[in-house]
């Protein structure tokens, strides 16, 4: 597969039987208006692209059915070279494209260490004071295989998953308060003050970011 994605763009993960998983290239940090806001929070994924992941596993698959899909992995990082390089033995076919809908855009929430602990969700910077047992750490940078896994696993079919691939001993319960117990999602988000109800667009908004200036 020679052809490059670009933001909107739908993709398959092709599986060892023919049947596909279904991805979404949602945010570039190597795209032209990220690179000149320069914001620095997406210096440490210019290697990446952000991707949403979809529920099903799919033998073929009619473009008009975009719009029905069901989110599974809301934001993931996997790294770009995943799909070009032939070191990584890229195995996956183009879709389809859409514009995107803001409200649907949604990054890692991570736990970052400069100095002080922050919270961080894309442009979103929050200080929190960090308790010793808070056992989150910054995000996952994915290969294909890797988000293969992920999908299979959060979709309880562990049961086809490749023997020759690496099974991590946590998934992303660890790397995204997103995924992490409701306990600890809870302590975090007293911390910060963050909003689940309303979109990541909408929380940008409120923290001074405007989304839209990057898909423009």
């Amino acid at each position: 597969m020679n052809k490059k994605l670009k933001v909107g763009d739908y993709f398959g993960l092709n599986l060892a039987d023919g049947s596909f998983i279904i991805g979404r290239l949602i945010f570039d940090p190597t795209q032209k208006a990220v690179q000149e806001d320069g914001h620095h929070n997406f210096t440490f994924v210019q290697d990446c692209y952000l991707i949403q992941v979809y529920k099903g596993i799919h033998k073929e698959f009619d473009e008009k059915k975009l719009s029905s899909l069901e989110t599974l992995i809301p934001g993931l990082y996997i790294y770009k070279s995943a799909f070009y390089k032939k070191l990584y033995k890229p195995n996956w076919q183009y879709l389809g494209h859409k514009k995107i809908n803001l409200d649907e855009v949604d990054f890692p929430m991570v736990i970052s260490n400069a100095e002080k602990y922050y919270f961080q969700y894309g442009e979103i910077n929050i200080p929190i004071a960090m308790e010793e047992d808070l056992d989150i750490r910054r995000t996952t940078h994915t290969t294909q295989s890797q988000v293969i896994i992920m999908a299979l696993h959060y979709m309880e079919r562990d049961d086809i998953i490749r023997k020759d691939y690496f099974m991590p001993k946590t998934f992303l319960e660890k790397a995204d308060v997103r995924f992490a117990e409701e306990q600890l999602q809870n302590r975090i988000f007293n911390m910060t003050g963050i909003n689940l109800t309303k979109s990541y667009h909408e929380l940008a908004l409120e923290h001074g970011f405007d989304l839209s200036r990057f898909y423009k």
